[in-house]
C-alpha cells in the first residue's frame, strides 16, 4: 500500500526509486509493537503474560534494529548490483 507513496516520493525529490522502494518491501515485515502487527505476537498477548506497554516497548527496540539492518543491508548491496 506504502509502495506507490515511497516511488511518489522519490520522483518528487527527483532521485531512483528503485532503493526506496526495495526499502519498503522488507520493511513493511518489521511490526513487532503491538498485538495486530503479526500473529505471534497476537498470541504472545493472548497468553496473557506479555502486557501491550511490555510488547511496545520490545517492539520499539526491534523495529529500530530492523531499521539499520535494512539501511545498511541496502547501502552495502546496492553498489554490489550495480546501481
Amino acid at each position: 500500500m506504502l509502495i506507490p507513496v515511497v516511488i511518489a516520493l522519490a520522483r518528487q525529490h527527483r532521485s531512483d526509486p528503485l532503493p526506496a522502494r526495495s526499502g519498503r518491501v522488507p520493511g513493511a515485515s518489521y511490526g513487532f509493537m503491538l498485538p495486530v502487527s503479526t500473529p505471534p505476537n497476537a498470541f504472545a498477548y493472548g497468553t496473557g503474560l506479555v502486557p501491550i506497554p511490555r510488547m511496545a516497548r520490545a517492539g520499539v527496540l526491534f523495529d529500530l534494529c530492523g531499521f539499520v539492518v535494512i539501511v545498511l543491508g541496502l547501502r552495502l548491496l546496492w553498489p554490489l548490483l550495480g546501481h
